[in-house]
Protein backbone atom coordinates (compact mmCIF):
# COMPACT_ATOMS: atom_id res chain seq x y z
CA UNK A 1 0.00 0.00 0.00
CA UNK A 2 1.27 3.47 -0.87
CA UNK A 3 1.56 5.64 2.22
CA UNK A 4 2.06 9.34 2.63
CA UNK A 5 2.51 12.02 5.26
CA UNK A 6 1.47 15.02 3.21
CA UNK A 7 0.06 16.19 -0.08
CA UNK A 8 1.22 18.90 -2.46
CA UNK A 9 -1.75 20.31 -4.33
CA UNK A 10 -0.90 21.19 -7.92
CA UNK A 11 -4.39 22.08 -9.15
CA UNK A 12 -7.69 22.41 -7.33
CA UNK A 13 -8.22 21.50 -3.69
CA UNK A 14 -7.93 24.43 -1.32
CA UNK A 15 -6.00 26.32 -4.02
CA UNK A 16 -8.96 26.30 -6.41
CA UNK A 17 -8.95 26.15 -10.20
CA UNK A 18 -7.92 28.88 -12.63
CA UNK A 19 -9.58 29.05 -16.03
CA UNK A 20 -6.35 30.32 -17.62
CA UNK A 21 -4.41 27.20 -16.67
CA UNK A 22 -6.09 24.87 -19.18
CA UNK A 23 -7.13 24.77 -22.83
CA UNK A 24 -8.73 22.28 -25.22
CA UNK A 25 -6.76 19.97 -27.47
CA UNK A 26 -8.80 17.63 -29.63
CA UNK A 27 -9.44 16.31 -33.11
CA UNK A 28 -12.67 18.29 -33.55
CA UNK A 29 -14.93 15.29 -33.15
CA UNK A 30 -18.07 16.02 -31.14
CA UNK A 31 -16.54 16.95 -27.83
CA UNK A 32 -18.06 18.60 -24.81
CA UNK A 33 -17.92 21.37 -22.28
CA UNK A 34 -16.31 22.00 -18.94
CA UNK A 35 -17.24 23.89 -15.86
CA UNK A 36 -15.60 24.86 -12.59
CA UNK A 37 -17.90 25.40 -9.65
CA UNK A 38 -17.46 25.26 -5.89
CA UNK A 39 -13.83 24.15 -6.05
CA UNK A 40 -14.17 21.42 -8.66
CA UNK A 41 -13.53 21.07 -12.37
CA UNK A 42 -15.89 19.11 -14.58
CA UNK A 43 -14.64 17.45 -17.76
CA UNK A 44 -17.65 16.32 -19.76
CA UNK A 45 -19.12 16.10 -23.21
CA UNK A 46 -19.99 13.65 -25.94
CA UNK A 47 -17.46 11.66 -27.91
CA UNK A 48 -18.56 10.92 -31.47
CA UNK A 49 -16.53 8.10 -33.01
CA UNK A 50 -18.48 7.91 -36.26
CA UNK A 51 -16.63 10.82 -37.87
CA UNK A 52 -13.26 9.08 -37.94
CA UNK A 53 -14.40 5.49 -38.23
CA UNK A 54 -14.13 4.50 -34.58
CA UNK A 55 -11.34 6.87 -33.59
CA UNK A 56 -11.61 10.12 -31.69
CA UNK A 57 -10.55 11.97 -28.58
CA UNK A 58 -11.19 15.11 -26.57
CA UNK A 59 -8.78 16.50 -24.02
CA UNK A 60 -7.68 19.40 -21.87
CA UNK A 61 -4.04 20.33 -21.35
CA UNK A 62 -2.17 22.89 -19.30
CA UNK A 63 -1.51 26.19 -21.04
CA UNK A 64 1.65 27.52 -19.41
CA UNK A 65 4.49 27.23 -21.94
CA UNK A 66 7.28 28.62 -19.76
CA UNK A 67 6.48 26.71 -16.58
CA UNK A 68 8.36 23.58 -15.53
CA UNK A 69 7.12 21.34 -12.70
CA UNK A 70 9.64 19.43 -10.58
CA UNK A 71 8.04 16.20 -9.34
CA UNK A 72 11.22 14.51 -8.12
CA UNK A 73 10.10 14.74 -4.48
CA UNK A 74 6.90 12.82 -5.25
CA UNK A 75 6.36 9.08 -5.43
CA UNK A 76 3.49 9.68 -7.84
CA UNK A 77 0.39 11.79 -8.37
CA UNK A 78 -3.13 11.52 -7.00
CA UNK A 79 -6.46 12.62 -8.40
CA UNK A 80 -9.39 13.27 -6.11
CA UNK A 81 -12.66 12.88 -8.00
CA UNK A 82 -16.35 13.24 -7.17
CA UNK A 83 -17.74 9.71 -7.36
CA UNK A 84 -21.43 10.40 -7.96
CA UNK A 85 -20.63 13.03 -10.58
CA UNK A 86 -18.16 10.91 -12.54
CA UNK A 87 -18.98 8.03 -14.87
CA UNK A 88 -17.03 4.78 -15.21
CA UNK A 89 -15.61 5.39 -18.66
CA UNK A 90 -11.87 5.04 -19.12
CA UNK A 91 -9.91 8.30 -18.90
CA UNK A 92 -6.24 9.03 -19.41
CA UNK A 93 -3.98 11.39 -17.45
CA UNK A 94 -0.92 12.42 -19.48
CA UNK A 95 2.47 13.92 -18.64
CA UNK A 96 4.98 15.40 -21.08
CA UNK A 97 8.56 16.42 -20.35
CA UNK A 98 8.99 18.03 -23.77
CA UNK A 99 6.61 20.49 -25.37
CA UNK A 100 5.58 19.80 -28.96
CA UNK A 101 6.51 22.31 -31.62
CA UNK A 102 3.88 23.84 -33.86
CA UNK A 103 4.11 23.26 -37.59
CA UNK A 104 2.84 26.81 -38.17
CA UNK A 105 1.13 29.61 -36.29
CA UNK A 106 -2.25 28.02 -37.01
CA UNK A 107 -1.30 24.39 -37.51
CA UNK A 108 -1.58 21.49 -35.07
CA UNK A 109 1.12 20.57 -32.59
CA UNK A 110 3.77 18.10 -33.64
CA UNK A 111 3.93 14.87 -31.68
CA UNK A 112 6.20 14.13 -28.72
CA UNK A 113 6.42 11.27 -26.24
CA UNK A 114 3.46 11.12 -23.85
CA UNK A 115 3.49 9.33 -20.50
CA UNK A 116 0.00 7.97 -19.93
CA UNK A 117 -2.00 6.51 -17.07
CA UNK A 118 -5.42 5.02 -17.89
CA UNK A 119 -8.05 4.80 -15.16
CA UNK A 120 -11.71 4.18 -14.46
CA UNK A 121 -13.66 5.14 -11.38
CA UNK A 122 -14.55 1.57 -10.45
CA UNK A 123 -11.24 -0.17 -11.15
CA UNK A 124 -8.62 2.40 -10.09
CA UNK A 125 -10.04 4.41 -7.22
CA UNK A 126 -10.66 4.04 -3.49
CA UNK A 127 -13.21 5.91 -1.37
CA UNK A 128 -11.63 8.23 1.19
CA UNK A 129 -14.49 10.45 2.43
CA UNK A 130 -18.18 10.54 1.61
CA UNK A 131 -18.33 10.62 -2.19
CA UNK A 132 -14.65 11.52 -2.71
CA UNK A 133 -12.55 8.93 -4.55
CA UNK A 134 -8.78 8.74 -4.75
CA UNK A 135 -6.91 7.64 -7.88
CA UNK A 136 -3.24 7.02 -7.07
CA UNK A 137 -0.85 7.05 -10.04
CA UNK A 138 2.66 5.76 -9.31
CA UNK A 139 5.45 6.73 -11.68
CA UNK A 140 6.01 3.11 -12.70
CA UNK A 141 2.42 2.94 -13.96
CA UNK A 142 2.84 5.72 -16.54
CA UNK A 143 3.46 4.20 -19.97
CA UNK A 144 5.32 5.98 -22.81
CA UNK A 145 3.41 6.38 -26.07
CA UNK A 146 3.95 8.18 -29.36
CA UNK A 147 0.86 9.15 -31.36
CA UNK A 148 -1.19 6.76 -29.24
CA UNK A 149 1.07 3.74 -29.67
CA UNK A 150 3.44 2.20 -27.09
CA UNK A 151 7.02 3.44 -27.26
CA UNK A 152 9.11 1.03 -25.19
CA UNK A 153 12.40 2.58 -26.33
CA UNK A 154 11.52 6.01 -24.92
CA UNK A 155 13.98 7.72 -22.58
CA UNK A 156 12.90 7.77 -18.91
CA UNK A 157 10.40 10.42 -17.90
CA UNK A 158 12.22 13.51 -16.62
CA UNK A 159 10.40 14.14 -13.36
CA UNK A 160 12.34 17.36 -12.81
CA UNK A 161 11.19 18.75 -16.16
CA UNK A 162 7.43 18.23 -16.51
CA UNK A 163 6.15 20.68 -19.09
CA UNK A 164 2.55 19.64 -19.65
CA UNK A 165 -0.32 17.74 -18.02
CA UNK A 166 -3.60 16.77 -19.63
CA UNK A 167 -6.81 14.80 -19.22
CA UNK A 168 -8.09 12.81 -22.18
CA UNK A 169 -11.22 10.95 -23.19
CA UNK A 170 -10.56 8.67 -26.16
CA UNK A 171 -12.43 5.94 -27.96
CA UNK A 172 -9.81 3.22 -27.34
CA UNK A 173 -10.41 1.90 -30.84
CA UNK A 174 -14.17 2.34 -30.77
CA UNK A 175 -14.68 0.59 -27.42
CA UNK A 176 -16.34 3.65 -25.87
CA UNK A 177 -18.22 6.68 -27.14
CA UNK A 178 -21.10 8.97 -26.24
CA UNK A 179 -21.59 11.12 -23.16
CA UNK A 180 -18.82 11.31 -20.60
CA UNK A 181 -18.28 13.15 -17.32
CA UNK A 182 -15.39 13.36 -14.86
CA UNK A 183 -15.58 15.73 -11.89
CA UNK A 184 -12.14 16.51 -10.48
CA UNK A 185 -11.51 17.99 -7.04
CA UNK A 186 -7.73 18.17 -7.23
CA UNK A 187 -4.47 17.01 -8.77
CA UNK A 188 -1.71 16.58 -6.19
CA UNK A 189 1.69 15.07 -5.59
CA UNK A 190 2.15 12.35 -2.97
CA UNK A 191 5.08 11.46 -0.75
CA UNK A 192 5.78 8.14 0.97
CA UNK A 193 5.83 7.99 4.77
CA UNK A 194 4.18 6.31 7.73
CA UNK A 195 0.61 7.62 7.70
CA UNK A 196 -2.27 6.23 5.68
CA UNK A 197 -2.84 7.74 2.26
CA UNK A 198 -6.61 7.89 2.51
CA UNK A 199 -6.91 9.40 5.99
CA UNK A 200 -4.40 12.11 5.17
CA UNK A 201 -6.64 13.37 2.37
CA UNK A 202 -9.70 14.28 4.45
CA UNK A 203 -8.48 17.82 5.14
CA UNK A 204 -8.31 18.48 1.41
CA UNK A 205 -12.02 17.77 0.97
CA UNK A 206 -13.43 18.82 4.33
CA UNK A 207 -15.83 21.25 2.65
CA UNK A 208 -18.89 20.23 0.65
CA UNK A 209 -18.31 20.40 -3.08
CA UNK A 210 -21.21 20.75 -5.48
CA UNK A 211 -21.14 21.06 -9.23
CA UNK A 212 -23.78 22.84 -11.25
CA UNK A 213 -25.40 20.88 -14.04
CA UNK A 214 -24.08 21.46 -17.55
CA UNK A 215 -26.46 21.91 -20.43
CA UNK A 216 -24.36 24.20 -22.62
CA UNK A 217 -20.65 24.88 -23.09
CA UNK A 218 -20.18 27.40 -20.27
CA UNK A 219 -17.34 27.48 -17.78
CA UNK A 220 -17.83 29.15 -14.40
CA UNK A 221 -15.47 29.64 -11.51
CA UNK A 222 -16.20 29.85 -7.81
CA UNK A 223 -19.42 30.57 -6.02
CA UNK A 224 -20.60 33.43 -8.20
CA UNK A 225 -21.11 31.13 -11.18
CA UNK A 226 -20.24 33.97 -13.54
CA UNK A 227 -19.24 32.93 -17.07
CA UNK A 228 -15.49 33.06 -17.57
CA UNK A 229 -13.48 33.81 -20.67
CA UNK A 230 -12.64 30.81 -22.88
CA UNK A 231 -9.63 28.92 -21.67
CA UNK A 232 -9.23 26.27 -19.02
CA UNK A 233 -11.96 23.74 -19.02
CA UNK A 234 -13.41 25.48 -21.92
CA UNK A 235 -11.67 22.38 -22.90
CA UNK A 236 -14.30 20.76 -24.81
CA UNK A 237 -16.39 23.85 -25.32
CA UNK A 238 -15.07 24.20 -28.83
CA UNK A 239 -15.93 20.58 -29.54
CA UNK A 240 -19.56 21.13 -28.67
CA UNK A 241 -19.90 23.84 -31.27
CA UNK A 242 -19.60 21.71 -34.41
Amino acid sequence: MLLTNRTDVIFGGTSGWNSKDWTDSDDRVRGGSSQICEGTAQFCGKLDTTTLGGAGFASQRTTEQDKTWDFTSFTGLELLIHGNQSDDKKYTFILKDTLPERRSSTGPDQSTISWEYDFTKNENSAAIKDDVLSVVMQWSEFKPTYRGRPRDDASPLRLDHIKQMSFMMRSFFDTQSGDFQLTILSVQGIKAHDSNLRSSRTSIVSHDSTVASIDKPVMTIGRDNKPAAPGFWSWLASCCRL
